[in-house]
């Protein structure tokens, strides 16, 4: 419907997994959602509306959505929740702008002056509704969008780091001694991360390993080591 055009998640989407995911192979899975959903809309315009679309336009756009990346990047290395909403608002500008400037530029019905820029980023063709309208869904939708993930993609992150304080950090080198049952359970621990090498060579995991000693003799701090 007209009064939800433009509310969307993607490219708040894209902006967060530039902001939050490492491998930069996974930006391309909101990306290319985006670029599907652009070249839908163009479709949609043009069976409903008779509109054209022109190739120039289309690269426009998509220059404004791979604007998410890079922002996203640059928001990553200074975070808060100010910069997240900053560059959010920063995103939905450059695209209103941008897009509405390329309209003005292209489309006969507008008049190549101020004024006509001026209706084309305001209230635009009067056969459709205004362009604020559009702008305010986008920004609203931006906005909202980036703090539903940020959110999720904060809480997760204090999830791991809450783990990361409470995992042990003692290592073989600091348990003194005891070098052939260190040799012995480094070998297990080796195959915990490396199962695929042992199962070439047909060896099967351990199920468990029971120390024993008496008190003082090191078992627990073994133990620790592993678990580090």
């Amino acid at each position: 419907t007209p009064a939800l055009a433009n509310f969307a998640p993607l490219m708040a989407l894209t902006f967060c997994a530039a902001v939050y995911v490492r491998d930069r192979r996974l930006w391309l899975v909101p990306f290319a959602a985006l670029l599907v959903s652009d070249v839908y809309l163009d479709y949609h315009y043009a069976m409903v509306f008779g509109e054209t679309w022109s190739w120039p336009s289309a690269l426009v756009r998509l220059t404004c959505f791979a604007f998410a990346l890079p922002l996203g990047r640059f928001v990553a290395a200074h975070k808060s929740w100010l910069n997240l909403f900053s560059g959010a608002l920063a995103g939905s500008l450059l695209f209103y702008f941008a897009t509405n400037t390329d309209a003005w530029l292209r489309d006969p019905m507008y008049a190549k002056t101020a004024a006509g820029w001026w209706q084309a980023v305001t209230v635009g063709r009067p056969e459709f509704p205004p362009t604020l309208l559009f702008f305010r869904n986008t920004l609203v939708s931006d906005l909202l969008f980036t703090g539903l993930f940020a959110a999720v993609m904060e809480v997760g992150a204090s999830r791991a780091r809450i783990y990361a304080e409470q995992r042990p950090t003692t290592r073989f080198s600091d348990v003194a001694g005891y070098e052939g049952a260190k040799r012995e359970i480094g070998e297990i621990v080796d195959f915990l991360k490396r199962p695929e090498r042992y199962r070439a060579a047909g060896a099967v995991g351990p199920r468990g390993v029971l120390m024993l000693g008496p008190p003082g003799t090191g078992k627990t701090l073994l133990a620790r080591a592993v678990a580090g």
